[in-house]
Formats: C-alpha cells, structure tokens, sequence
C-alpha cells in the first residue's frame, strides 16, 4: 500500500469518507497522464464516431473518470467487505432464516443475507424511510432495546456498530458507557442457546478516537459479557485475511485470544460468535 492510499485509509477510519473522495478527485485533476490519455481517448472517439448522430460526444454532457484505467479490476474495503462475508457465510450455515441486527452495513451485509432469502429486521437509531422486500425495521437506541422482550431472540447480530455507540456520530446520545449498554442489552435479549454475532475494529492499543469510533481490545468484549454469553468462535480479520479459532468448552479463552492476536496490528477487525447460557 503506497503512501496516498495509507492517507485514504486513515481518513476513512476516521469516518472522512467524504475528504477521500474530494482528495482523489483532487489528485486525478492534478494528474497530466490521466489528462493526456483522457484527450487522446476522447479524439480517438470523436474520429470514429464521425457523423453518426447516436452517442455523439457533446461538450455539455462530458463526464470525465481519470486514472480509473491504471488500476485494479476492483477496490473493496479492507474491514467491511471480508467481514461481511465471513459473518454471512456463518449465518447461511446455520441455516438462520430470520435475523434481528443492530446498525450494520445495509448495502453490504444486510445485502448479502436479503439475497439468500435471510429475512432480517435491522434496528438503527437513525430513521430509514426505504423499503425493500425482506427486511423489516425498527427505530431505536441500542443501548436499551426496550422494544424487544428479554430472552426473546434466536439471532442478534451487529457488525461495525458498537464502537460508535455513545459518542453522537449517528444522532444518538452521549454516553461514556454507551458501548457496555449496548453489549449488555443485546445480551439480554437473546433466548438461552441464542448466538450474537459481533464485530468490532481491534488493535494493539485501545483507544478511543472521538467521535469516529472506538478501537478495543477483544479480550474487554469478551469479559465484559462472560457471565451472559460463551463465546464459541473468535475471528481476526487482518490485511484482508481471517484467522479463526474455535473454543471449546473449559478451554482457556483468554490465552487462545492471546496467541492468534499475535497477529493482529493496529487496526484490525475481531468477529465473535457468542452463545447465550
């Protein structure tokens, strides 16, 4: 990863997404061999499209994409893409038919599971006015869930999201607590033999990064439920690639965390699979 794109990255780990896309229009603007091949490709066109009316290039419709032509087939993110289908493939595994989630990627994992007919009713804090076949959806603060009966769900999942609880990013309240909240009610929710799945960013240090997010330590999400929820598979999503360490019982959890984190840097992502005792 060269050093323009270790800037994007940063900043989108800051929630700049929007400074990503203006510096890289910016950086294109500012590329001559972008320009050049952009001119040469729009003579070559207008020579063969001569006088034929159809598709004909006009100086008031141009839409100039540069430096798209010098790089990959495809660009995915480094967190939500791998982790969304990790969490999906999972869920079809399982063979979960319905799913309740709390604030995960709707155009991504909310995606995936809608495709392999896996009805899913999404809570967010945030209103959502679409509607779209499948997917059911209820308003609300995850630190409370108070819509939803105790021990009443099979599945819960939320991939992404508990970091930024608490910290007023998305219009919820400020609350120091606001991640533990959550952790507890999602928790309390589920039914006896009901599974969590949970993502988080990890890394070497934890650290909060106001008011983008916060970055953990997975053995704190581990421990701050232990009482509640046994946790059945630990996952580190690390440049792209997932380690995955299944736990049996009366293992030793913490010192299993311990060994595959070994690998993990400074801003990976931990995917848990918790059952509910």
């Amino acid at each position: 990863m060269g050093f323009k794109d270790n800037v994007y990255e940063t900043l989108r780990q800051w929630g700049l997404c929007g400074v990503v896309g203006t510096l890289r229009s910016c950086m294109a603007a500012l590329n001559i061999k972008d320009h050049a091949k952009y001119r040469n490709d729009l003579e070559k066109y207008r020579e063969q499209c001569g006088d034929n009316p159809q598709f004909r290039y006009e100086e008031k419709n141009k839409f100039p994409i540069l430096g798209e032509w010098n790089q990959e087939a495809g660009n995915v993110d480094s967190h939500y893409f791998f982790q969304d289908i990790w969490v999906a493939q999972q869920i079809a595994r399982a063979g979960i038919k319905h799913i309740y989630d709390i604030g995960s990627r709707l155009d991504g994992y909310i995606a995936h599971l809608l495709s392999m007919d896996i009805e899913v009713t999404m809570i967010d804090v945030r209103p959502l006015k679409r509607k779209i076949n499948g997917l059911h959806f209820i308003q609300g603060n995850a630190t409370s869930l108070e819509s939803i009966a105790d021990d009443s769900l099979g599945t819960l999942s939320s991939l992404h999201a508990l970091e930024h609880f608490g910290l007023g990013r998305y219009g919820d309240s400020v609350d120091y607590l606001g991640w533990k909240k959550a952790l507890h009610a999602m928790a309390r929710k589920i039914q006896k033999g009901g599974r969590l799945f949970l993502s988080v960013p990890v890394g070497c240090e934890e650290k909060l990064m106001f008011n983008a997010q916060r970055i953990f330590s997975p053995s704190s999400i581990i421990r701050e439920i232990e009482n509640e929820m046994e946790l059945s598979v630990f996952a580190l999503l690390h440049d792209g690639e997932v380690f995955e360490c299944q736990m049996g019982r009366n293992e030793d959890v913490y010192g299993k965390i311990r060994n595959l984190c070994s690998k993990m840097g400074g801003y990976d992502v931990g995917m848990f699979v918790f059952i509910k005792k």
